[in-house]
């Protein structure tokens, strides 16, 4: 169970400081998953004098409670540590997490794989004149330009914005907004 692996964080009594275990959480994040990377193990074992493998398990039981409080929404995550559990120490992680957890649900919901989103939309009517030879008629139409925001091919990399425009006629628009209005009834309905 994970209150089992929480002793995996009494290494953190070494920090020095508190901004120090802050760092180390931040680190751990960014690291969360694959291969602790050398580096973070470096560091921790020359911050807090650890072993590495006293280092690892550390990140490991960062990575571990990280993931429960971002990716499970525990509600209560002070539950998750045994009974005897250091106070000062299981406040500390607590005050760490709470402090980073909306920042870490949003990079963590922003990585995962995803259609495109629409990040702006802009609008105006227009209206289309005839040549000369049919100079009385004039069609309004709508053009939307919308920004979407496209994965990123890799990992760590920013996601790509693009530019759409389109035109439309009163009766796509109408058709447009119609399919719109079922869209909006049927998410209600799930509330």
């Amino acid at each position: 169970s994970l209150s089992d692996k929480m002793d995996r964080l009494l290494h953190l009594l070494k920090a020095p400081s508190k901004k120090v275990a802050d760092q180390i959480f931040i680190q751990t994040f960014k690291s969360r998953e694959g291969r602790i990377p050398q580096v973070l193990l470096d560091s921790l074992v020359n911050a807090l004098s650890l072993t590495e493998a006293d280092a690892e398990q550390l990140v490991l039981g960062i990575r571990e409670i990280i993931h429960v409080a971002v990716y499970e929404n525990s509600a209560n995550l002070a539950a998750l540590f045994p009974q005897d559990f250091h106070p000062t120490l299981r406040d500390l992680v607590l005050t760490i997490i709470s402090a980073h957890l909306e920042e870490w649900r949003e990079v963590a919901l922003s990585s995962i794989p995803s259609l495109p989103r629409l990040k702006e939309i802009d609008w105006r009517v227009d209206v289309k004149r005839a040549s000369e030879s049919l100079s009385n008629m004039s069609v309004p139409t709508v053009l939307v330009q919308m920004q979407i925001e496209s994965q990123a091919d890799l990992v760590g990399d920013e996601p790509v914005v693009h530019g759409v425009t389109f035109e439309l006629s009163k009766g796509a628009l109408d058709t447009m907004l119609d399919g719109l209005g079922k869209i909006k009834a049927q998410l209600s309905a799930l509330k």
